[in-house]
């Protein structure tokens, strides 16, 4: 079995956790037919899994006379690709993969330095992701598609390394670091300006949606959404009079995007670990005191920020 396939296999995230686990929890090696059987999949399907996950490290495998008879073992890194998992520790899950998979390193090599770029404060389109990778390629072994993108992007959004904008769809890494308070207030203001802009309506009495708000300024300081809602929530707590927040009715526009944000979360069952992933176009709200609001309105831009 040849390690340097030029082409990523087309083989979700999911499915790697659900291999790994399984040869992680067994007392002999594996083979396909015992996979295929556990996740009720084809044996072609079993075993394409299986291959991709030896060539990222996971597994190893012992050749046999045919398919069948090879068997896989779970090596070292695949049970820290395990541990990670089982502490939804997406980040180390993220760094085991980019050390055995060349090119999920290239594609978060091309997101990283997509961001030190002049164009778009360094957000890429897709097109623009998908041509880097084949200019970086072009001295390698590897080769990249459409599908080869549609995969990498999977992984990197699933586990919060790599951000995509729901309205724009441009790539932006997702940075560890903190954002300020004093920083993700002059973005907020920023961008809250341009959509204003845009909708060419006075900004004193123009509710923003949220979810749009929120998918521009992640994009703008390369955070989490979930760093956003955390330091909007505690800016409307200290500036209540000057931001207002504001609900809307079930059906709301604001939920609704062109594409969905990708998640995975740990689920357990029946002793093995398990991943939930979703693929949502209907986008959440802001949190507060147990309600939810959708839209956001500035009154006065002189904000109390507390550093």
């Amino acid at each position: 079995m040849s390690e340097q396939r030029p082409t990523i296999r087309p083989v979700t995230l999911g499915r790697l956790v659900d291999v790994a686990d399984r040869c992680v929890r067994a007392t002999e090696p594996v083979t396909t037919d015992v996979i295929a059987d556990e996740l009720n999949v084809t044996e072609r399907r079993a075993r394409e899994t299986l291959l991709e996950a030896c060539r990222i490290g996971l597994l190893n495998v012992k050749d046999g006379n045919n398919s069948d008879a090879e068997q896989f073992n779970i090596t070292g890194a695949g049970e820290s690709f395990i541990t990670a998992v089982r502490r939804s520790d997406w980040a180390e899950v993220s760094n085991r993969l980019e050390a055995g998979s060349p090119q999920y390193s290239a594609f978060l090599a091309v997101i990283d330095q997509g961001r030190s770029g002049t164009t778009n404060e360094g957000s890429m389109k897709a097109s623009e992701v998908l041509e880097s990778l084949k200019e970086r390629a072009e001295d390698t072994p590897y080769t990249y598609n459409q599908t080869s993108l549609d995969v990498l992007t999977g992984w990197g959004e699933r586990l919060n390394v790599v951000g995509r904008n729901a309205f724009t769809e441009t790539f932006y890494p997702v940075s560890v670091s903190e954002v300020g308070p004093t920083a993700f207030a002059d973005a907020l203001l920023s961008v809250y300006d341009e959509l204003e802009a845009t909708a060419g309506i006075n900004l004193s009495q123009r509710y923003l949606s949220i979810p749009r708000l929120r998918e521009h300024v992640c994009e703008r300081l390369c955070c989490s959404r979930a760093t956003f809602d955390e330091m909007l929530v505690q800016l409307c707590a200290d500036n209540i009079g000057s931001l207002e927040l504001s609900g809307g009715p079930i059906d709301t526009a604001a939920k609704e995007s062109p594409r969905g944000i990708r998640c995975i979360e740990l689920s357990e069952g029946d002793g093995l670990v398990a991943t939930t992933q979703t693929t949502d176009r209907v986008l959440s709200g802001l949190e507060q005191y147990g309600k939810r609001y959708y839209y956001l309105a500035v009154f006065d831009r002189d904000l109390n920020i507390d550093t």
